[in-house]
């Protein structure tokens, strides 16, 4: 079995101290110390340990398997600090699933690859799908790294509506993906593979250069700013990092290169992927709002949620996630809350934006609850450009 640890490079920032290491010493030391001789342990790089059992079946090595999670996961004491850690385990067995040492650990980890993040356990074995899947994911991989010049992506737009004027306050960007081959490819596939690959950050920069040069179009064509808001991904921070750039740097490039000025553009980031790296996250965040860019945090109510982080937060917006908007016509519970976020919002000078809405009754009680903007299919579906124009249009006779 392959046992991958996650969360240790969250460590190292931790005083000073080379936490990320030492941690994945220790884990190994008592991975060795708990198992029998006939058990071998080995440390196979990228925090990642390979366990070694004999004259195990499939299902005792499940057994052993989450067994071994349950060590791996013990708290961690150092320094003072008290260490969580999450792991997942990729399982082959032979002789089902090979006979040679070499396709035994391909498979296993390969099955890792396919071991869920968040559920429990966290465990999976191989199975023979996996490989066609691998395969169908690495042609899928290839037609996506060209998608882009190839002319095959695409934004659509979700207006966004004011719940006290009924006027249109801007508009939500999302990328759809029709591939020639693979036809119409759902966002949930093709965006976690290309925050997995490192696409993302090539995707994200042509998602903000189209956005911005379809509100161009918009303001010629009514005369006013239609502000577009862009979802950025957590794995784009790190990725630009990597590459000696910042989000911060290319959104004024991106800014500059269009012509249109920074309210023009809104930024939309989730509460996780601030959180990641809070210090470097803040200081990229204050840039982009001292150039006069919009920053909202997506999906407000599912994350963090913490007060304290939020004051320091340089956004101008909260967008109340779609799951606590559902069922709030039958819910006090639900209404009350919302009006706690609201209020919060509000005290701390934000706008407040409601996803999700399907029916007039819950934008009612949204408007009533003093949120000032709503999307959702009650509104508009997602349109592409010619659809906006037509809509533009129509609300100007």
């Amino acid at each position: 079995m392959l046992i991958q640890v996650d969360g240790h490079e969250r460590l190292e920032s931790l005083e000073g101290y080379d936490f990320a290491d030492r941690v994945l010493r220790l884990i190994g030391e008592r991975l060795t110390d708990a198992l029998p001789a006939s058990r071998q342990v080995g440390y196979w790089g990228s925090a990642c340990y390979l366990v070694l059992l004999h004259d195990v079946s499939g299902k005792e090595l499940a057994r052993c398997a989450d067994n071994v999670l349950r060590l791996v996961i013990e708290p961690v004491l150092l320094h003072g600090y008290e260490l969580l850690l999450s792991a997942r385990a990729g399982l082959a067995c032979a002789p089902e699933h090979g006979h040679s040492a070499s396709l035994l650990l391909k498979r296993a980890a390969l099955a890792l690859s396919m071991a869920p993040r968040m559920d429990t356990p966290r465990i999976q074995a191989f199975e023979p799908a996996f490989e066609e899947a691998i395969v169908q994911r690495h042609r899928m991989e290839g037609l996506l790294r060209h998608a882009a010049q190839n002319g095959e992506l695409l934004m659509v737009y979700q207006p966004k509506v004011s719940l006290t004027s009924g006027k249109l306050a801007g508009m939500e960007a999302l990328m759809r993906w029709h591939s020639p081959e693979l036809g119409r490819v759902s966002p949930a596939e093709f965006i976690p593979l290309a925050e997995e690959t490192g696409l993302i950050a090539q995707l994200g920069q042509w998602a903000i250069e189209e956005s911005l040069a379809a509100a161009a179009r918009w303001q010629a064509a009514i005369g006013q700013v239609l502000p577009v808001a862009v979802n950025v991904s957590t794995r784009q921070f790190d990725l630009l990092r990597a590459r000696g750039e910042s989000l911060s740097e290319q959104v004024a490039r991106i800014l500059e290169q269009s012509g249109m000025s920074p309210d023009s553009l809104e930024l939309e980031i989730t509460e996780t992927a601030i959180m990641q790296d809070l210090d470097y996250a803040l200081a990229q965040l204050r840039q982009i709002q001292a150039m006069g860019v919009r920053i909202a945090i997506d999906d407000f109510g599912t994350g963090y949620s913490s007060l304290a982080y939020l004051q320091q937060l340089p956004v101008s917006t909260l967008k109340i996630d779609r799951g606590l908007i559902d069922g709030i016509s039958g819910s006090q519970t639900t209404r009350a809350l919302i009006k706690a976020l609201v209020a919060v919002a509000h005290a701390l000078e934000l706008q407040t934006v409601a996803e999700g809405i399907e029916t007039r009754e819950d934008a009612e009680i949204l408007a009533a609850l003093g949120c000032e903007v709503a999307q959702g299919f009650y509104y508009y579906r997602p349109l592409d450009e010619s659809q906006i124009y037509e809509l533009l249009d129509a609300r100007q006779d």
